[in-house]
Parts: structure tokens; C-alpha cells; sequence
């Protein structure tokens, strides 16, 4: 027979009994088990694999009372299953409201899904905490899990709605620096979430991200406000410890490295990429790694009274075969003189935010680029393209070289005057199209592809380009976005059915203008991505303050957070959009001719035999025959 009595005093003792001393990551490695669908590395889940983590879950455990903790991170480096594994210890020892914010409602429904829902079903301690999902429970639902004490709301930042009629004493903010900058008209989202949890005084935040631009992101801003956390792991040889760097990155960025750990890597062999130690200067090979990492330590950058912990790891920090650090070198060899996937790899790599360095450039400073070349075409050019831009009273038509890595050479620039809307100064353009130019080698070359400015007076563009397929010239018109492919697949919504090309002018820009601070190479020696002028009477200092009138600033826009936009700086910009429209040329050509440009130049310069070496396009389809006016231009 049950003693009330005694039951009842049991249940009192138990609930006046403290809190047990377990920690998250010992919950984690008692507990969790990875499903082959949660994680690559599936199995008993074990915090020494990813050893620099174990200071973070602690740091979240119940007997510790800071409340904001914020993480720059890298990516793919178990982040994410921190938040899971604090979210289960939480259901377990201390359950209370939890939310968790992710940048979409789509993420959110994702992470459900995907993460929460297989920790729930391989995780034995919680199988009887969480009602199993079915259709027609509520208490377990895609966005709202229901346990005894509290409940888990999962949210996407980007709704209004989600920051409403909700409160929670833990709170996760995943993918921070991927939230809009406003939502709804209710502002800020970052504060809108703090104010979740007014009524818990016991509170917790964790706020997870990859950085984003310097000066814009919120998980930089949470990580300079905490006492910045570094991961300093020793040597093998001497034993001094130190946090990792990227010679590259200090070097991109301007500063001397002081001596901290540092990967570097023989010229031309970023395979070979190895970590070399600040104090005595011995390489060590990545095989080190897991003993270096398993005896690392955080120690705070910035400490002092009143600051939270916060703490930066970058993806060089990963185990053995989540990713090597000749991949990384290999990854950013292939980034340079490409801002976009620079940037990316700064952000996610590194960890660390991204300064456009090159949303301008100085219009004084680029006559010192002159050169005189040996001919119209010099070597190393492997394709010509054209550009072609429509003013009021004449026709701007610019050629390009482009060589190996997207080095390239200024072959010409011609104005045309007349009015656009008469056939004589189109036809003018069109012989000037035509002509061939004089390789260095003796040969001669030929415009490949030509790129047609559309936004004014696309009839007449539509007309030129209509019939001029079969030798790849196009009509082309900006797209105002940020962060997109240079070109847009063709849209024919035109009565001519010609293809229209469409172009993001931030993409193009933010690679001309990195691309201008590449210093010009020795002689006979190639430079990626550098740019070369000719010393040409029409390469003057106008010439060069129409390249130069754009400037690129951060600006909040409402329901888009901040976003770049260009601003000009001076009235005619001209030579900037013919840049732009000859970029986009080159990408018109496609992926095949950009990566044998390398190899055409070698044979351009090795057999000088040959009159033409443009090649026929093949791949189009045959111009439609007409009449009347148009008819007349075909040629």
C-alpha cells in the first residue's frame, strides 16, 4: 500500500533539493546521439571532437548566471548543435519558455524539422517530455514543441507576428547578421527579442552568426560589447600558445601580424598550407590539429567588469576532415580580384566582417597605371569583347582584352557623334566593330562579343542587336540588386525577340574597382585581375574621373536592412558603364571561354600564322530574314 505521507514528503525534499551540477556539454555527451540525417558524423555525440565548444555550453549551464552570450563564428563548425543541446538540457533540468529565432520562417520550419525533431526521437531521457508529433496534437507541432514546464517556439525574424503575444526566459538568435534590419514598421528585430524576456529575471541569450560588412553586422557588434574570447592552442614544439590568423587577411586589411599562430604556404602550392607558430617559427602540419585543439584554451581579448563572455572561431579551427586548411588556401588563391567570393570567404571562413575596401577608387591615382604597349592588342589577351553605351548625341563604344584570371588590357575607346536615332552613326559603330586589331605577335584579332547598353532608346538597340546574333552582339540593361551573378539569363520579352541580357552593376562595379587596386605586375609577368591602360592620348585624366564617379555607400533601405548603392560623385560616368557592359561581355562568352582564356593567349603569341583567330558562333540560332529598315543593317 502507497504511504501518502511518505510520497508526499519525497516530493517536497525533491523539489527544495538544488539544481544537479551538470553542464551542457556533459548532458550532451551522456545524452545525444546523431541520427545520419542530423549530422555527416553520426553517432554517440562527443564534445572532444569539437573541443573549443565546451567552454560555450558551460557557459549556458544552470549554475551560471551571464546572461548575454554571443559567438562569431565560422561556418560548419557544430555551432548549431550547441543551441540543440542547450535546448534539451533546458527541457530536462531547468524547463522554461524557450524561443528560438532563425532569419526565415522557412529556416525555422527547416531546423525544426531537420534538428529538433531527431534530437527528441534519439534522445531516451526525452522521449517521454515531448508529446510525439501527430497530425491532430497540438502540443507538438512544426513550430511549437510542449513539454512539462515549458515549451519550445520555433520563429522566423522576418514576421512581425513573431515577436508578439510571446515571452521566454532562453532565447536563441541563429544566423543573427542574415535578419532583416527592420521588421515590419516595429523596428529593429535584435530589440524587439530582449524585450521577450523583461519578466525573467534569470534570463539567457545566445546569439550564433557568421559575420557580414564591417561596421553593419550585429554578431560583430554583440562580439565587441562581450569580452572577446579568442582560442589560443599551443604549439607542438615550443608549447606557447596563441589564437590562429590569416597572413593573407592582414595583409588584405593592412595591418602587420603581430606573431600569432599563422597559416601560410609555398607560392603556387596552397595544398601544402600549414600553420606556422608566432613564437619560434616552426611549421606544423595539420595532423597536430586535434591535439592542439583538445588542449586549447579561451582567454578573453577585452575583460573587464560588466561585459559577458562573447567569443570568435573561425573555420581554421575545424577537426580533422571538416574541412583542411589547404582548401582554405586553396579557396582563397581562387578569390582574389573577385569581390564577392572574397567576401565570402572572409565571412565564413575567417569569421571575420568584410570591409569594401574597393567601393571606389581615386581617380589621381590610376594615371600612374599608364603603359605603352608593343601593339593595339599586347600579349596575354586572350579574347577581345565591345561595349557599347547610347548617349543623346553620340555612340561610346569601348574594346577590351581579357586574359588569364580576368587580367585585362584597354585596346580602345570611340565616341561616334550623332544622333542615335538616325541610321548613319549606328553604321559608323558597326564597321568599327568589325575591324580587326593587331596582336603583338603579328596576328589579328576580332571583337568576340558586344554588349549594347538597352536603357535609352532600347527600340533602336533591339533593331541593331536583332540582327546581329550570328556575331554575338546583344543588348544588355542594369538590374539594381546587390550581390547577384553579373548576368541575368536573357529575357526576349521585345518585339524583335532579340536577347536582352540583364546585368547587376553592384556585382560588376565591386570587381572593377577591386580589381583597380591591383598594383600593375613586373614586366612580362601576369597579375590577376589586374587592370591595364594604355598611354594614349584619350586616356586622360577625363577618362579616368568618368571611371572613378561612382561611389559605393551603405544605406538602410525600409524592408531591406542596409544595402549598398552607388552614388555618382561627378555628371558623366561613362567610362565606368562601358566597363561595366564590357564585364559583361565577358560573361556573355560563358564559363568555357573565360577558363581557356589563359590558353588562347599562349596561342595566340606562339602561332602568329593565322589572320583571325575569333571563333565562329556556332552555337546560335540563324537571324530570322526580313525587310524594310531593318533589313538594310544586316551586313
Amino acid at each position: 500500500m502507497i504511504d501518502a505521507a511518505e510520497l508526499y514528503t519525497t516530493a517536497y525534499r525533491s523539489g527544495l533539493a538544488p539544481e544537479p551540477e551538470l553542464t551542457v556539454d556533459a548532458w550532451a555527451d551522456a545524452n545525444r546521439y546523431l541520427s545520419p540525417g542530423e549530422a555527416n558524423e553520426h553517432g554517440k555525440y562527443s564534445t572532444a571532437r569539437t573541443p573549443y565548444l565546451r567552454e560555450i555550453m558551460r557557459a549556458l549551464s544552470i549554475g551560471e548566471t551571464t546572461e548575454n552570450h554571443a559567438v562569431m563564428k565560422g561556418a560548419q563548425l557544430g555551432l548549431t548543435q550547441v543551441a540543440i543541446n542547450w535546448i534539451g538540457y533546458i527541457i530536462e533540468h531547468t524547463p522554461a519558455p524557450i524561443l528560438f529565432y532563425l532569419p526565415t520562417r522557412e529556416l525555422a520550419q527547416q531546423t525544426s524539422e531537420t534538428r529538433i525533431d531527431p534530437m527528441f526521437e534519439n534522445t531516451a531521457v526525452l522521449r517521454d517530455r515531448v508529446p510525439a508529433p501527430r497530425t491532430r496534437d497540438k502540443r507538438n507541432t512544426t513550430f511549437k514543441k510542449e513539454f512539462l514546464g515549458g515549451s519550445l517556439l520555433m520563429r522566423g525574424a522576418n514576421s512581425a507576428a513573431a515577436f508578439r503575444n510571446v515571452s521566454a526566459r532562453f532565447l536563441i538568435l541563429d544566423d543573427l547578421d542574415g535578419w532583416p534590419g527592420e521588421v515590419g514598421t516595429e523596428g529593429d528585430p535584435v530589440t524587439l527579442i530582449h524585450k521577450r524576456a523583461l519578466t525573467y529575471p534569470n534570463r539567457k541569450f545566445l546569439e550564433i552568426s557568421t559575420p557580414t560588412n564591417r561596421g553593419l553586422s550585429r554578431i560583430e557588434a554583440s562580439y565587441l560589447a562581450g569580452d572577446q574570447r579568442r582560442y589560443f592552442i599551443p604549439c607542438p614544439h615550443c608549447g606557447y600558445k596563441d589564437f590562429l590568423t590569416w597572413t593573407g587577411y592582414r595583409d588584405f586589411i593592412g595591418k602587420k601580424d603581430p606573431g600569432h599562430h599563422r597559416i601560410e604556404w609555398p607560392e603556387d602550392h596552397p595544398e601544402a598550407a600549414a600553420m606556422v607558430c608566432g613564437r619560434c617559427a616552426k611549421q606544423v602540419e595539420e595532423d597536430h590539429k586535434p591535439g592542439m585543439l583538445e588542449r586549447g584554451e579561451w582567454r578573453p581579448l577585452a575583460p573587464g567588469p560588466g561585459r559577458d563572455p562573447s567569443w570568435h572561431i573561425s573555420g581554421l579551427y575545424a577537426p580533422l576532415g571538416w574541412g583542411s586548411w589547404g582548401e582554405a588556401a586553396r579557396e582563397w588563391t581562387r578569390a582574389q580580384g573577385n569581390p564577392l567570393q572574397l567576401k565570402g570567404f572572409i565571412n565564413t571562413t575567417l569569421a571575420e566582417t568584410y570591409e569594401d575596401r574597393a567601393q571606389g577608387a581615386e581617380a589621381e591615382s590610376l594615371s600612374d597605371r599608364l603603359e605603352k604597349y608593343p601593339a593595339q592588342v599586347p600579349d596575354g589577351v586572350g579574347a577581345l569583347v565591345a561595349a557599347v553605351d547610347v548617349q543623346g548625341d553620340r555612340l561610346e563604344v569601348l574594346v577590351k582584352g581579357y586574359g588569364a584570371g580576368h587580367e585585362s588590357w584597354l585596346i580602345a575607346w570611340e565616341a561616334f557623334s550623332g544622333d542615335p536615332n538616325r541610321d548613319d552613326v549606328w553604321f559608323q559603330v558597326d564597321e568599327f566593330l568589325k575591324k580587326p586589331w593587331q596582336h603583338a605577335s603579328g596576328r589579328e584579332l576580332r571583337v568576340e562579343c558586344t554588349a549594347v547598353d538597352s536603357q535609352y532608346l532600347a527600340e533602336k538597340v533591339y533593331q541593331f542587336c536583332s540582327v546581329r546574333r550570328h556575331r554575338r552582339i546583344y543588348a544588355v540593361r542594369g538590374i539594381n540588386q546587390v550581390g547577384r551573378p553579373i548576368i541575368e539569363r536573357p529575357s526576349r520579352n521585345n518585339p524583335y525577340r532579340t536577347p536582352v541580357y540583364g546585368i547587376c552593376t553592384d556585382t560588376a562595379k565591386l570587381q572593377i574597382f577591386a580589381r583597380l587596386q591591383i598594383p600593375l605586375p613586373p614586366d612580362s609577368q601576369r597579375a590577376p585581375g589586374c587592370m591595364h591602360f594604355p598611354a594614349a592620348p584619350w586616356v586622360d585624366a577625363e577618362y579616368f574621373a568618368q571611371l572613378t564617379a561612382e561611389k559605393g555607400i551603405w544605406k538602410y533601405v525600409k524592408g531591406k536592412g542596409s544595402v549598398r548603392v552607388w552614388r555618382k560623385i561627378r555628371e558623366r560616368n561613362e567610362a565606368l558603364d562601358l566597363e561595366v557592359y564590357s564585364l559583361a561581355a565577358l560573361h556573355i562568352l560563358g564559363p568555357t571561354v573565360i577558363g581557356s582564356l589563359g590558353g588562347r593567349a599562349e596561342e595566340f603569341s606562339r602561332r602568329p600564322d593565322q589572320e583571325s583567330v575569333a571563333p565562329r558562333a556556332t552555337d546560335l540560332r540563324k537571324p530570322r530574314r526580313g525587310g524594310g529598315w531593318v533589313d538594310r543593317w544586316r551586313k
